[in-house]
């Protein structure tokens, strides 16, 4: 999946460009730039606020998202 929801219900999608960030009613939050499009993204750690993402050749991970 290239599409994930935090607890807090805010979505997080993947572009071939950047990750971007709407709440859980649709509204646009941010966007993050992602040097290339990631295969799929998860949650996860102890507190479920570090988001990983897995590409063809490796594995990154955005720590503390709020």
């Amino acid at each position: 999946l290239r599409n994930a929801i935090n607890e807090e219900g805010n979505i997080y999608v993947c572009t071939a460009v950047s990750l971007q960030i709407f709440n859980s009613k649709g509204k646009f939050i941010c966007i993050i730039n992602i040097p290339i499009l990631p295969v799929s993204i998860c949650f996860g750690y102890d507190n479920m606020k570090t988001l990983y993402m897995t590409y063809y050749n490796k594995v990154g991970n955005i720590r503390d998202i709020k």
